[in-house]
């Protein structure tokens, strides 16, 4: 009986050991959690934000001269739970969504910046550097920018040690050109502590090239995915101008 009990503890053991060493990456935006329901839209109940103008049928054109936004909480697929998305006004029609993957579209004419934050209201205190993690990564799932070709600078914003001495704020920014994932070195961020990070913010900038679409599956540290922590729905905060 004895002996069966130690060959179960090193079965156990092992699983352990096994299951650890397979984690090497921290998931910041899985993309899965969806944006909730636009309430300048009643009648669609689409979970967008956009600016320009959108029919909508209850049968009223709605119009966002300026920008849209949603902020939300405790979302499963998102490090900590908190993002906030905005989609700034340059020209036509532009909209964000999610769904299997962030989708941010600008229809012909549409120019637009789409920005999302992580840790807008409360630190992240998020350690980065874990399982050997040497950069973030965006990875591009399809998109239209190499029609033309016309490049999509995507600006990386990294700020740790927030309220110290030690606190500093670096940002890299890459032209996205197709599908694929996107490298950005911690060693880009200088000053930057990632085994501190207290924000992050992605500014997907569309202001410069008409009708450009792209459908980002993920933002995450290199390495095969961890899953965060799963949680319900928490508050939703509309913002919108």
């Amino acid at each position: 009986m004895a002996t069966r009990q130690v060959a179960i503890v090193c079965v156990c053991c092992a699983l352990i050991v096994g299951a650890s060493s397979s984690v090497s990456a921290v998931m910041i935006d899985a993309f899965t959690d969806r944006l909730p329901p636009n309430p300048d839209l009643p009648g669609s109940g689409w979970q967008i934000l956009f600016v320009g103008t959108v029919w909508d049928p209850v049968g009223q054109y709605v119009t966002h001269p300026v920008s849209d936004a949603a902020s939300q909480s405790s979302l499963p697929g998102v490090l900590a739970g908190d993002r906030h998305v905005e989609i700034y006004y340059v020209s036509g029609t532009a909209s964000a969504s999610v769904l299997n993957g962030l989708f941010f579209n600008n229809d012909v004419g549409g120019r637009s910046t789409l920005e999302l934050y992580y840790g807008m209201n409360e630190d992240l205190n998020a350690d980065l550097t874990v399982y050997a993690g040497t950069q973030l990564e965006i990875n591009v799932l399809d998109g239209d920018m190499s029609s033309g070709p016309r490049p999509l600078p995507c600006t990386v914003t990294v700020t740790s040690c927030k309220g110290t001495p030690q606190e500093a704020t670096a940002s890299v920014t890459l032209d996205l050109i197709g599908n694929g994932v996107y490298a950005y070195p911690f060693t880009g961020f200088p000053g930057v502590d990632f085994a501190d990070v207290d924000a992050l913010r992605v500014v997907v900038d569309a202001s410069q090239a008409s009708a450009v679409d792209v459908l980002i599956g993920s933002f995450e540290t290199d390495g095969d995915s961890v899953p965060t922590q799963s949680s319900t729905w928490g508050q939703i905060k509309w913002l919108w101008e």
